[in-house]
């Protein structure tokens, strides 16, 4: 018999990301970061989650959110998670509005 297999997903049935098995260093963004870049995904809005590694802003589109919403994670959420994920399911980091160096993990 085998385990059932269960994760956490939104009400939407994405799942979310509990724990990361890679993760890729970006450093200082030179072009908008999006997962399918690295990877050989299609998919343009696979998620992924931030690992901030310096002091700044990061600017973000959340997964399934509209194009026109984006987000601005401050200064003071990127310092209080140095070195960990920040709990955001994002598909998409900005180049022009990020200021923080970061690494994506998924």
């Amino acid at each position: 018999m085998y385990p059932t297999r269960q994760c956490i997903a939104n009400r939407q049935g994405d799942v979310s990301i509990v724990s990361i098995s890679r993760a890729i260093t970006i450093g200082t963004p030179q072009e908008d970061v999006a997962l399918s870049k690295f990877t050989s995904s299609d998919n343009e809005n696979e998620p992924f989650l931030i690992i901030p590694l310096t002091s700044g802003v990061i600017k973000v589109h959340f997964v399934q959110a509209s194009s026109l919403e984006d987000y601005v994670i401050s200064e003071v959420e990127v310092n209080a998670s140095l070195g960990y994920p920040l709990p955001y399911l994002v598909d998409k980091v900005f180049k022009d509005g990020t200021t923080a160096q970061f690494n994506i993990g998924y």
